[in-house]
């Protein structure tokens, strides 16, 4: 069983409750400082509604509290290591010299600690940085779709493919998703995450198996065929 990189989709339908979305996108991005394989990645938000959606995670993003990981209170700690900080420097860098642009300017932080600000890149497409690579860090990057055919496009517009978020509240739609959808994983209304009743893993490049309920106890098991004639 494998889990490798990623670089999952969260798509936000213009029916669907963008405070619960927003909400679950800031907790998704939190998870582990943002060094999360199943935190969203690149936030697919329908052209409607995209201002409110970025006006929105800006406000929360702002209110987020870093600090020491060991208090109870800290909402986002650090990087694990160094280089990995200089990465997301990198890649953010990149993003924004292609073209992307921030909703809002992040808080600084001192320049010997390996924290990372939370970061808000908005009018991301495909070829850009943020959309093409996984960013392992508190960095929300939004593309805008216009309809169902060009959101599976965009989600599917990666060589990963480990899970996926829809939000919306339109039956028909998630059912479309679910089958459309190149992942392993596809979670409505909520954010992605493993629980150890169910199989969790991807295809594509995202890893081989899968991990986790019976399907993953069985990964672990060496069937042996016998015949008797």
């Amino acid at each position: 069983v494998m889990e490798l990189g990623v670089n999952d989709p969260m798509i936000v339908v213009s029916d669907s409750d963008l405070e619960s979305a927003v909400a679950a996108a800031v907790t998704s991005r939190c998870i582990n400082g943002g060094q999360a394989c199943n935190g969203a990645k690149r936030f697919l938000v329908q052209k409607e509604v995209v201002s409110d959606f970025t006006d929105r995670l800006s406000v929360l993003l702002s209110e987020i509290r870093m600090g020491d990981p060991m208090e109870s209170s800290t909402q986002l700690g650090p990087i694990a290591r160094f280089d990995l900080l200089e990465k997301v420097r990198r890649q953010v860098a990149d993003t924004m010299a292609q073209g992307a642009d921030t909703a809002f300017q992040p808080r600084t932080v001192p320049a010997d600690s390996w924290f990372y600000p939370p970061t808000l890149l908005t009018g991301v497409i495909p070829g850009m940085t943020a959309f093409e690579e996984e960013i392992f860090g508190p960095v929300w990057s939004v593309t805008s779709f216009r309809d169902f055919e060009d959101a599976v496009m965009l989600a599917n517009a990666s060589p990963f493919g480990l899970g996926a978020a829809v939000w919306t509240n339109d039956r028909s739609i998630a059912e479309r998703m679910i089958t459309s959808l190149e992942t392993g994983n596809v979670f409505i209304n909520d954010f992605v995450r493993s629980d150890p009743r169910f199989p969790f893993g991807g295809v594509k490049r995202s890893g081989y198996g899968k991990e986790l309920g019976e399907a993953g106890l069985l990964e672990f098991v060496n069937w042996k065929t016998v015949w008797k004639a």
